[in-house]
């Protein structure tokens, strides 16, 4: 969840999910300290589960109080603007992440609106029941950035070593690329956009890694 480009969750991914879990799940964030008084842009950067029997994936209300006490209430409708992020699962059970069609302050409202389409409404179902996650959420989150000991450059391939080892997410940041060269590092199977500095960042499959293994398509170097 982010409010006028800042992150209010601080979590990679939150709620944690168990596979095949469906059901509507409630959270509620107190946003006052990322508000102004004039306009406010709200962004949710979110991965509905995959297959899933419902077309709806997101509902949200955002309500107070203004300066002079009078309550507000804005609730989610058609007017909204959505678009399919640049990352994706992979049928490797990796990830796909396609950086040319990243769209870099897509959470602040400055966006290219031929790219976006409107958002479905969708009417609720009164037997529906919705399950309040609870205070404070257990998401995914980074609590220390380590670098690897050592590298080994193996043919066309780069192995990088953490030992003992971690659990997390890999981050590389790359430099010298081409605009759609590819990378695969460690499965996650990265689309350069050719910017002087790019990070690959991996976001829905963290794991157990001690060597990590980065090779690439001819550009690779």
């Amino acid at each position: 969840l982010y409010v006028n480009g800042r992150n209010v969750s601080t979590d990679i991914l939150t709620p944690t999910r168990q596979q095949g879990d469906t059901a509507a799940r409630a959270m509620t964030f107190c946003v006052t300290r990322f508000t102004r008084n004039t306009d406010n842009t709200i962004a949710v950067w979110y991965s509905p589960t995959t297959p899933h029997k419902d077309k709806r994936q997101l509902s949200m209300c955002y309500y107070g109080k203004r300066n002079d006490g009078t309550p507000f209430v804005y609730n989610t409708d058609a007017s909204w603007m959505c678009r399919e992020a640049s990352m994706s699962l992979a049928t490797d059970g990796g990830e796909n992440q396609n950086a040319t069609t990243h769209e870099a302050r897509w959470n602040t409202g400055n966006i290219e609106l031929a790219q976006w389409i409107h958002a479905e409404e969708a009417e609720g179902r009164p037997d529906e029941s919705v399950t309040a996650a609870a205070w404070p959420q257990h998401g995914t989150r980074i609590t220390k950035t380590i670098t690897p000991r050592y590298f080994d450059t193996e043919n066309d391939s780069v192995l990088y070593d953490f030992a003992p080892g971690f659990y997390g997410l890999i981050r590389v940041t790359l430099r010298g690329c081409t605009s759609g060269q590819h990378i695969n590092i460690n499965g996650l199977h990265y689309t350069c956009t050719g910017d002087m500095d790019e990070q690959a960042f991996g976001r829905f499959v963290p794991g157990f890694w001690r060597k990590v293994l980065i090779s690439g398509d001819k550009y690779f170097n």
